[in-house]
């Protein structure tokens, strides 16, 4: 009896073995996840599976997706449970890809052959051009030499009109060939697209083996999801600034968009698109700080070279920071002189719906969209906001005599600005492109907008002067003095900030102190940096204000003090 049943168990097991089968599924990319770096992406399939144990295939991934990121999920019949996946690289089964590819260049030869009669048709008829013109001019050679030179006149219009409408058809007929050719060209260009768009001969392909028990037979549909590099997306910015009328507040709108790109050996056709701000493939923890010993060095000999220390070549790294990075860009005033028609109505462009995960933000792209292989970049709208902005202008006159429109606002988006270009438009009118830096919501932001042209900047030297002081002339001095002055022609009460700066000494020997009658500064030590300084005038409308600075060096005779100025 025990014979029996274990002879019964091997039966079942052998009977079930055999109801096993491969099943290679037809899927689909259905969403995708873009990071800044890397993208997960989402195959639906749908196969009828049989009862029992089955094998379903999916062929064709990319080489380059991580294993260990495959995850798997199901629905349908009853009693349905995944089990192992397997993956392996095989070579690109492209059987049906070649076929494609061959199939495009039979049709490239056979346009190049189309293209080829359309040259023998040209030389063709610029042949019968030159023909035609020599039987002419002899025609009209043996016309004139007749007997006494009489001119059969009826005979040579007849023969020049026959010549005239040949030459007309030939003419017509070099035309269409040429015109023929062109649309040959763009044919083969179309084909050739579409066979590097073919997966190349011989490359690898990932396939992934979902191991399956099915608990009645019926249809099921398979998500095959994983990550793959390649592929990422970019912040830019468009920022649009509408100056106000006098006592109206400034707006600022700020349209979020996104480069999207991918890379990956497979087309995202129709596919549903989310845009992640998160980093998966960046560090996930704090890094681990090791111990740090001190060790004692032998003393250096009197007279060798020693390395310069830590505090010295900062302060060389600092003496550095004191020269000028350059004039400053200047803008372009593109404001209009009066107001433009608004259009009776306008398009608007599909955003993005905003999702926050944890610390991340997710963008879910409006509608279906399509990224094709090659790297080309999908630009999609991501959001917009709108700001109220704090105007002012601002002018560095030492380096560059122009006013600067400045805006500042405070962030209040419902996701983080990534770091980004942004182009900047005032009134409608493009003036320029900066970067803007990562910003969370509640950071103050400032962007320039060109040059204002309604503010006026003027610096003009008053005094250089170089003496010796003292009774005994113990010390040498340098007074050197400008004036600086601000006109606002704009209708409405303007912020300006004017900066410049004055030298500075680390060295108790050499002293420097404000000329007399200086202004004084609104601000010293601009932005942590010495001897930087601002103004913050509020100059009413067609007001003016005028700025007076200098500074008096004094050191110890014959010393000598190096001023770049």
């Amino acid at each position: 009896m025990k014979s029996v049943f274990v002879a019964g168990l091997l039966l079942s097991v052998s009977s079930a073995a055999a109801l096993a089968q491969d099943v290679t599924i037809t899927s689909k990319i259905e969403r995708v996840t873009v990071y800044p770096n890397g993208a997960d992406v989402a195959r639906l399939g749908k196969a009828d599976l049989a009862a029992g144990d089955d094998s379903v295939i999916f062929s064709g991934l990319p080489a380059n997706v991580d294993p260990q990121s495959i995850r798997v999920a199901a629905t349908g019949g009853k009693g349905l449970e995944i089990g192992s996946i397997d993956t392996k690289l095989v070579a690109d089964g492209g059987a049906q890809a070649d076929s494609e590819r061959h199939a495009l260049e039979l049709q490239v030869e056979g346009l190049g052959d189309a293209r080829a009669a359309q040259n023998q048709i040209i030389a063709d008829q610029e042949m019968q051009r030159k023909l035609l013109l020599t039987l002419a001019d002899k025609a009209r050679v043996q016309t004139a030499g007749t007997a006494a030179n009489a001119i059969d006149v009826a005979g040579l219009d007849g023969m020049l009109g026959t010549v005239a409408t040949r030459l007309a058809a030939t003419s017509k007929a070099i035309q269409d060939a040429k015109v023929q050719q062109r649309q040959i060209d763009k044919d083969i260009a179309a084909l050739q697209l579409k066979m590097q768009n073919l997966a190349p001969e011989g490359v690898q392909k990932l396939q992934a083996v979902v191991h399956v028990h099915a608990g009645s037979t019926g249809a099921s549909e398979i998500t095959l999801s994983y990550r793959v590099p390649d592929a990422g997306w970019n912040a830019f910015y468009d920022a649009k600034l509408n100056l106000p009328k006098a006592g109206e507040a400034a707006q600022i709108a700020l349209i979020r968009r996104a480069d999207v790109w991918q890379q990956t050996g497979e087309d995202w056709q129709d596919v549903a698109l989310t845009l992640s701000t998160a980093e998966p493939s960046g560090a996930a923890s704090v890094p681990e700080l090791v111990e740090q010993e001190l060790h004692l060095n032998p003393p250096v000999a009197l007279g060798s070279a020693q390395p310069a220390s830590p505090a010295l070549r900062e302060l060389a790294a600092k003496n550095e920071l004191k020269k000028d990075k350059g004039a400053l860009q200047n803008g372009e005033d593109a404001r209009a002189d009066a107001p433009e028609a608004e259009p009776a109505k306008q398009a608007e462009e599909q955003r993005a719906q905003v999702m926050q995960a944890g610390f991340d933000a997710n963008y879910l792209i409006d509608g279906r969209v399509s990224i094709d292989r090659n790297g080309t970049a999908k630009k999609v709208n991501i959001g917009e906001s709108q700001f109220a902005a704090k105007l002012g202008v601002e002018s560095v006159p030492r380096l560059d005599a122009n006013a600067y429109l400045m805006a500042s606002f405070t962030t209040s988006a419902d996701a983080p600005l990534l770091a980004g270009p942004v182009y900047l438009f005032r009134d409608g009118s493009y003036v320029g492109q900066s970067q803007m830096r990562e910003f969370a919501s509640g950071e103050e932001a400032r962007l320039g907008f060109g040059v204002d042209e309604l503010v006026k900047i003027k610096r003009a030297e008053v005094k250089r002067l170089a003496a010796q002081e003292g009774l005994l002339t113990t010390s040498d001095t340098q007074e050197m003095a400008w004036t600086i002055s601000v006109t606002n022609l704009h209708d409405m009460k303007m912020p300006v900030r004017i900066v410049d700066r004055k030298p500075f000494s680390s060295d108790a020997k050499i002293s420097v102190s404000d000329v007399t009658g200086a202004t004084p500064a609104s601000v010293t030590d601009l932005d942590s940096k010495r001897g930087v300084l601002a103004w913050d005038l509020a100059l009413d409308a067609k007001g003016k204000a005028e700025i007076k600075t200098g500074y008096k060096i004094t050191a110890p005779k014959d010393m000598h003090v190096s001023l770049v100025d």
